[in-house]
């Protein structure tokens, strides 16, 4: 009995403990979780599998283009237990690995979420590197309708851009670290056919509530990007993006940006730190997870949490908790 008690501890201390700001949402309960301990959690190159997998490959991605060294070796270093690295093709833009199969309809639910906190730790540099560059794309870790797998003509959908690190120029020039939101209108034959409004004039990582940390991460090291997506309960919501855990501050003081409907904002209007935006279909939409970059330009990845409330929880797959992990060495 007693070995039953500390195995179910052991389980527990190594489960990842919420946020401060998805527990203040009331999102405690961890319902996506890899830490790249295992490989067999990304869906195998020049395969389209349905189901069974975390991450599955988006286009044309080639064996090598994506490694996970789980936790032997330079990749588990600054506290990183396991390391996904990618180092995409140029044939893919900023949509390397995808939490829904690449087959997926509207109607899938398993890896896509509504409402909740997401979170990444990554390491990239910030200075442009290989093919990177607004042609070939950049470190990315964003959402992404799974509404716009099955377009419909004049269908509106969002893009949530958790973090990006946008290159201002080719190989040899900086990059800036934003958080945009898109809202696309799509034809019957295209998604994001047209890009009706996006927060670009407000998405530049400025400054952090609470910290005198640089919003911009020059240094090359690891870092947590996190967004808080919650609902008003009116068929509108709130959306705030986080830097190692501090509120993110971007041009204009605006740290919240309002979607859905019946929003208190007009599109782009701003008051106090809040601003409006034309995104009223992001509360139905059901959003996954992309991770991406460029050729030459690699993106380290530890781990990819999603948290959500109690209810509305998505239903697992068996390796949705891959970080729950038994260390029986604990009882000798």
């Amino acid at each position: 009995m007693l070995a039953l008690v500390l195995l179910a501890l052991n389980v527990k201390a190594q489960t990842p403990m919420p946020p401060t700001q998805a527990v203040a949402a009331g999102f405690t309960h961890l319902v996506f979780d890899d830490e790249f301990t295992t490989s067999t959690t990304v869906a195998p190159a020049k395969t389209y599998p349905a189901s069974g997998y975390n991450w599955y490959r988006h286009g044309d991605i080639e064996p090598n283009d994506i490694s996970v060294n789980t936790g032997v070796g330079s990749g588990a270093t600054a506290g990183a237990t396991g390391v996904l690295t990618i180092d995409n093709t140029p044939d893919v833009f900023n949509a390397v690995l995808q939490s829904v199969p690449g087959n997926a309809t509207g109607s899938q639910r398993v890896g896509t979420w509504q409402h909740g906190y997401f979170e990444a730790r990554i390491q990239y540099s910030s200075t442009v590197t290989g093919n990177g560059g607004r042609k070939n794309g950049w470190p990315s870790f964003w959402l992404w309708a799974v509404q716009a797998l099955s377009p419909v003509q004049g269908q509106k959908t969002a893009e949530c851009d958790i973090f990006e690190a946008l290159p201002l120029g080719t190989a040899g020039a900086s990059s800036q670290a934003i958080n945009t939101l898109h809202n696309w209108e799509n034809s019957k034959d295209y998604a994001a056919q047209s890009n009706l409004f996006n927060t670009g004039s407000n998405n530049l990582q400025v400054s952090l509530v609470g910290s005198t940390e640089s919003a911009q991460p020059t240094d090359g090291a690891w870092h947590t990007y996190g967004c808080l997506w919650t609902s008003n309960g009116n068929g509108s919501g709130t959306v705030q993006f986080y830097y190692d855990g501090f509120l993110i501050v971007h041009q204009r003081g605006v740290t919240t940006f309002l979607t859905g409907t019946n929003q208190s904002l007009a599109p782009g209007q701003i008051s106090g730190n809040t601003m409006g935006t034309s995104l009223t279909a992001m509360e139905s939409d059901n959003m996954f997870i992309y991770l991406g970059t460029a050729q030459g330009w690699p993106m380290k990845v530890d781990w990819v949490r999603v948290w959500q409330g109690p209810a509305g929880t998505t239903p697992q797959n068996p390796y949705h908790l891959s970080r729950i992990r038994l260390n029986l060495t604990s009882f000798l």
